[in-house]
């Protein structure tokens, strides 16, 4: 398959592989994709610095599809997770946590520099409590369920949604309490907007908020990502986000 690794060479990757590191120095587009006219992943070939324990570091070439929302992190000197042959250290594969199958647009990975500690963050503490005396947020009109008609006016309420275009979003933009939003993984929902020739790629976003008073809390959204901004909504990336007070995983981003 294009820039995936064979049935049977993942199998003995999985069974006796050695874990390292591989920092990209090139990228380079073979001009193929997958996913026909809309495609969803892109295939290039990845020059690598590859670090692994018991040798030195050497340079390896490497076919890899990349989401189509990873682009942007797909650059010279980012880090990823893979797994090396030890028989054939030429051959490797990039990790399930870096590009986890069971999602088909999951977040690459950054691994942390090779002799760092590995030692799990700690846990996220929960949303803060709604704010007293804050007014309840309004209940939405749920769509007509069952047929084309059901089915079209779901999309198109999840559309607005996700452009910040609903009467929801716009109450919150007009009266949310200020923050800032750091974009912790962008997985991609399959869903886009504009036909053959997408405008929006619809994302759902692991963020971490905070509010001045607050804690740290974490949420996940759902996005519309402009086309021509697919490289700039990365893991790392600080937004700036109106909170509904009185049910702060209510967010609304400020992209104007």
């Amino acid at each position: 398959m294009l820039g995936k690794a064979s049935k049977r060479t993942r199998k003995r990757l999985e069974e006796r592989g050695a874990p390292a590191v591989a920092v990209i120095q090139a990228v380079r587009d073979t001009g193929m994709s997958i996913g026909g006219d809309t495609p969803r992943y892109f295939v290039a070939d990845l020059t690598l610095e590859v670090h692994v324990e018991g040798r030195q570091p050497y340079q390896v070439v490497h076919r890899q599809r990349i989401p189509r929302l990873q682009i942007g992190q797909v650059v010279p000197g980012a880090r990823i997770a893979v797994t090396v042959d030890p028989e054939d250290p030429g051959t490797l594969m990039v990790t399930d946590e870096a590009l986890n199958q069971k999602a088909p647009m999951a977040q690459w990975s950054v691994p942390p520099p090779v002799g760092a500690s590995t030692a799990p963050a700690p846990p996220m503490p929960t949303p803060p409590a709604a704010v007293p005396g804050a007014a309840p947020a309004p209940q939405q009109a749920q769509p007509k369920r069952g047929g084309l008609f059901g089915m079209l006016q779901s999309a198109m309420q999840a559309s607005s949604q996700a452009l910040g275009q609903d009467q929801e979003s716009q109450r919150i933009l007009i009266t949310g309490t200020p923050g800032v939003a750091t974009v912790l993984a962008v997985r991609d929902s399959g869903i886009s907007i504009g036909g053959e020739t997408p405008l929006y790629f619809l994302a759902d976003l692991d963020l971490q908020v905070q509010v001045e008073g607050w804690q740290p809390y974490a949420v996940t959204h759902r996005q519309a990502i402009q086309r021509l901004q697919v490289g700039q909504i990365v893991p790392g990336v600080r937004l700036a986000v109106k909170v509904d007070p009185a049910n702060p995983a209510r967010i609304a981003l400020m992209t104007g």
